[in-house]
């Protein structure tokens, strides 16, 4: 194997190793991507809070908590 090949084929070696896990945080994206559009935030504010909060479930109790946070505004 050429050395122009070698960082091809690391990159198509890491790509497959990494899906499995792939497969499995994308169902966590989804659920997360949509309890932040029902919260209104903005697709920045989403993602903002999902490289911030790396926790897991701590990540939907903020978007939660911002949501009814939002809601007791409104009703003044």
């Amino acid at each position: 194997m050429s050395n122009s090949h070698l960082p091809r084929s690391a990159f198509l070696r890491g790509a497959a190793a990494i899906m499995p896990l792939s497969l499995a945080t994308a169902p966590w994206g989804l659920l997360a991507g949509s309890m932040a559009i029902e919260a209104n935030l903005t697709p920045l504010q989403g993602q903002g809070l999902s490289s911030i909060v790396f926790a897991g479930a701590a990540q939907l109790v903020a978007i939660g908590m911002l949501k009814a946070g939002r809601e007791s505004f409104r009703s003044c």
